[in-house]
C-alpha cells in the first residue's frame, strides 16, 4: 500500500520551491497554496498531521489546530516540532532572540 502527501503553505513562492525539491521522490505530492486555518482537505481525510517550527507564524492558530481536527481521522496522529522559551532562565537567554516582547526578561546575569 502506498501514501501520499498534501504539502500546504500560504506563501506560491515556498509551494513553488517544494514542488521543485520533490521532483524525485516516489510518491505523490499534492502541493496547495493555503493557509493552515482553512484548508480545501476534505473531513477525516487525513492520518497524520506534521507541522515543523510554525505555528508563530499562524495568524489564527486556534482557527488552524481546530482545522487539524476536522480533516484528521479518528485515531489520527498530530506530530509536530515547536520551539519556545525554555523554563530555565539560565537557558532562555539563547532563546529569548525570537520573542520581541520577552527579549531581555529572562537572561541569566553573567
Amino acid at each position: 500500500m502506498g501514501f501520499y502527501h498534501d504539502g500546504l503553505d500560504p506563501h506560491a513562492k515556498l509551494i513553488e520551491e517544494a514542488r521543485k525539491n520533490a521532483e524525485d521522490v516516489d510518491f505523490g505530492v499534492d502541493f496547495l497554496v493555503e493557509g493552515a486555518e482553512d484548508t480545501s482537505l476534505g473531513d477525516a481525510s487525513v492520518d497524520t498531521v506534521l507541522t515543523s517550527f510554525v505555528y508563530c507564524t499562524i495568524p489564527d492558530l486556534a482557527g488552524a489546530l481546530a482545522e487539524i481536527r476536522r480533516v484528521l481521522r479518528p485515531g489520527g496522529r498530530v506530530l509536530f516540532a515547536e520551539h519556545g522559551l525554555a523554563p530555565e532562565p539560565w537557558r532562555s537567554g539563547s532563546s529569548d532572540w525570537r520573542s520581541p516582547s520577552t527579549s531581555g526578561s529572562s537572561r541569566a546575569a553573567t
